[in-house]
């Protein structure tokens, strides 16, 4: 009986213990976890950022590798070119017009050779702001100098946001092109990222879902990035070239403001209707201005066309889930975060639906008397 007593007092001890041992692993793990997410936390949206672009452009990376002979570190070499040419062309393209324009007007106002032009008549026509852009244009240029002592600390908010936007913008563009850097790296180590995530999502759902689910998510981001992002960029660049063709001014900034829109499911015609309206009331080429406004037209609708061809290829994500998720990401992460938002929330909306679907599998059929 004492013996009997004994190991029963070995094994409480012998259980106590390793429960004790399993609470400081996990505590040293969890340690190590929070730390960890912390020293990286600053780089997680440029990290997912780089990830998604190279899951997207992965298969046209193949593509590349197969033309240039297998090399694959030239194929990386010509990605990073061409997708930091993509971002940094227009950038400085952009930056140089605004500098230019702001020189020209320090010069003038320093010689006191600088009028502000009368607004155009349209103005007054646009909807609910019109007639106030109109009346504060008009006085401006009646009189620009009492114009600036009347309202001397509302332009200097204005002159301060846009100097701060200006700012934000040079800081994003330098965080996409580190997401470019990063996608390299990850096309360039293609192979074992993959092995990698199938690793770890065989551990999490098991051999054959692991990979089933690894699948998806691939194609759920490759999807979202071509039927939602793509659409925009093409929204974005279709829109640019009509503005440099109608001489707009900013043009650059005012592509980025259509591409914005355009990735949160709202209508360019925002940003370029009251563009055009502005060019037909101040160009003196009728041709190209009304051209301008039936090109305006095209490109704010021209998403019901790209998004049936884009989105066909891959899964059906509710358009309420991009806009959700790119709005979300917006607050939390800012312009970085319509990027990424918009991928994360698609793709854990369609693991979700999977989830529901394996799981319903597994329930038997029954009638409702049967349920009742």
């Amino acid at each position: 009986m004492s013996d009997l007593n004994s190991s029963a007092t070995n094994e409480v001890r012998f259980s106590n213990k390793q429960i004790i041992d399993l609470t400081i692993q996990l505590a040293v793990g969890a340690v190590f976890v929070i730390a960890s997410f912390r020293i990286l936390s600053p780089f997680i949206d440029v990290v997912v950022a780089g990830g998604v672009i190279a899951i997207a452009v992965y298969p046209l990376f193949l593509k590349a590798v197969d033309r240039l002979g297998g090399r694959r570190k030239l194929a990386v070499a010509l990605f990073v070119l061409v997708g930091i040419g993509i971002l940094v062309v227009p950038v400085i393209m952009a930056s140089s017009s605004i500098f230019e324009s702001a020189h020209a007007l320090t010069e003038q106002a320093s010689d006191g050779t600088f009028k502000l032009p009368p607004p155009p008549s349209g103005i007054s026509d646009w909807p609910v702001v019109g007639t106030k852009v109109h009346g504060f244009w008009q006085a401006a240029s009646a009189n620009l100098e009492s114009f600036l002592n009347t309202y001397n600390d509302q332009v200097k908010s204005v002159l301060y946001g846009l100097v701060t936007t200006v700012a934000d913008v040079g800081v994003l563009v330098l965080k996409f092109v580190f997401c470019i850097l990063i996608a390299a790296i990850f096309l360039a180590n293609a192979e074992s990222c993959s092995a990698g995530l199938g690793k770890m999502s065989t551990r999490l759902f098991g051999e054959t879902r692991g990979w089933e689910l690894n699948r998806l998510a691939a194609q759920t981001v490759r999807s979202v990035a071509t039927g939602v992002l793509g659409v925009a960029f093409v929204q974005a660049l279709l829109a640019g070239v009509g503005m440099a063709v109608a001489d707009v001014p900013w043009v650059g900034v005012w592509s980025l403001a259509v591409l914005l829109l355009a990735i949160v499911q709202m209508p360019p015609l925002v940003v370029l209707l009251p563009i055009a309206v502005w060019v037909l009331g101040s160009s003196d080429n009728q041709l190209i201005a009304w051209g301008f406004l039936v090109w305006a037209i095209l490109v704010g609708v021209s998403d019901t066309v790209l998004k049936p061809m884009f989105l066909g290829r891959g899964v059906d994500i509710p358009m309420i889930v991009i806009l959700l998720g790119a709005i979300g990401g917006a607050i939390l992460s800012g312009v970085m975060g319509l990027f990424v938002g918009a991928v994360i929330l698609a793709l854990a909306y369609r693991l979700l639906m999977e989830w529901l679907h394996y799981g319903a599998e597994d329930v038997p059929e029954s009638s409702p008397e049967e349920a009742q």
